[in-house]
């Protein structure tokens, strides 16, 4: 006996089914490919943290600058904090054969996996770009570039910021050395930093989260459908904070008591711990 085939309709049936799981299947897989990147971010900043603690330890209690800059001009970016977790290899990292290619390298500890492969300018972070987050005009998710000076070619990628500036240096951790302007040039020691639980110190971001001027912060966003940012505390856990929490413009940053009132959490000058 002949056995029948299906009817269009029962193929139509079954397509629309499919259709049905896949709509149904696709945003739950996102969401667990998120969290996951999310966790292996985290997972990065802790290993920053360690190394960081480790350098400390080494360097009798004194945090590294976010960069050594060309007498005293700004954002030259030679021998960034991440080159110096390298140099004095307390962290590894892949380096590209040419140092001066715009690919993104492969994965690192310095590479969050919710990040995307275009680089920033961390010199022009306000040009207009489809990618940049609402407001805020932070490139979400991108990274930048860090060079060797004392070994010209090393050269790492990196999806991550410093609490520092080059700009009133005294009031953050990660200072640039030497000082660009503005302020009195201190390096600090980790083991001082009080309220250490709720003390920034590295983020989803690009090279150091403000300098002059009155533009927008360098904090990116790449977590939960780009609206949250992980945070490295100064007692080594990590936060996923909400970007709309989080400080969005320079002046910001430079005041005490904007910071107190408009972001409570987490702390990112010196004055509001002493």
């Amino acid at each position: 006996m002949r056995r029948r085939g299906f009817t269009l309709v029962e193929l139509l049936v079954v397509i629309g089914i499919i259709a049905v799981l896949i709509a149904i299947l696709l945003p739950a897989l996102t969401a667990v490919r998120d969290r996951a990147n999310t966790v292996a971010c985290m997972s990065n900043l802790n290993q920053i943290g360690k190394a960081l603690i480790a350098y400390a330890n080494d360097n009798q209690g004194y945090l590294p600058p976010y960069a050594y800059t060309d007498n005293g001009a700004e954002h030259s970016h030679h021998d960034g904090w991440g080159i110096i977790l390298i140099y004095g290899k307390y962290l590894t990292a892949p380096v590209p054969e040419n140092v001066n290619s715009v690919e993104a390298l492969p994965t690192s500890v310095f590479r969050c996996p919710a990040g995307n492969e275009l680089a920033a300018d961390p010199n022009n972070v306000t040009d207009p770009d489809p990618l940049w987050q609402n407001t805020w005009e932070v490139p979400v998710g991108r990274f930048y570039r860090q060079f060797g000076r004392l070994d010209p070619t090393i050269a790492i990628d990196v999806w991550y910021g410093v609490n520092g500036t080059n700009y009133y240096v005294d009031n953050h951790p990660f200072p640039a050395y030497p000082r660009t302007t503005g302020g009195v040039y201190r390096m600090h020691k980790l083991t001082k930093l009080k309220l250490a639980s709720q003390f920034a110190l590295v983020f989803d971001g690009i090279t150091h989260h403000h300098g002059t001027g009155d533009g927008w912060t360098h904090i990116t966003a790449p977590h939960r459908k780009q609206t949250h940012t992980n945070v490295l505390m100064a007692d080594g856990h990590v936060e996923t904070l909400p970007r709309n929490t989080l400080p969005n413009e320079n002046r910001e940053m430079r005041s005490r008591d904007r910071l107190e009132a408009l972001h409570p959490h987490p702390k990112w000058r010196l004055d509001q711990v002493e």
